[in-house]
């Protein structure tokens, strides 16, 4: 078996050690990126990924409820029969989503229109 040689600082390294050290300057670079960047760039960014992932969660909540209304079968009436016996709110959690949804966009817009440039 033929190794392809590369030439790694001082000496010369085998294709496994090349990867790894592409790897590691890979992970550098992202640990450098996330320090360059600005505090109030990452509390922007987990916020809105908190928004988002509400979002998501909302969807998958109402999900017996638009499987209802696009395909309305008797397997979905009989779901949805037996979600409303317990304490299933489908207006509570289209509520919270939409104006989780509402504030998210906002906020994006706002960041990415006004402040991204000046982090």
């Amino acid at each position: 078996m033929v190794r392809t040689r590369f030439e790694c600082g001082s000496g010369l390294c085998s294709v496994g050690d090349h990867d790894r050290l592409i790897g590691a300057s890979t992970s550098l670079y992202f640990i450098q990126t996330m320090i360059s960047r600005s505090n109030r760039k990452n509390i922007f960014l987990l916020a809105s990924m908190v928004g988002w992932l509400i979002v998501g969660a909302v969807l998958i909540y109402l999900f017996p409820v638009i499987a209802n209304f696009v395909s309305h079968s008797e397997t979905t009436q009989l779901w949805m029969k037996t979600l409303s016996r317990g304490s299933y709110d489908p207006m509570l959690a289209g509520v919270v989503g939409a104006i989780t949804l509402i504030i998210t966009v906002l906020a994006n817009i706002v960041w990415y229109q006004w402040f991204d440039d000046k982090v």
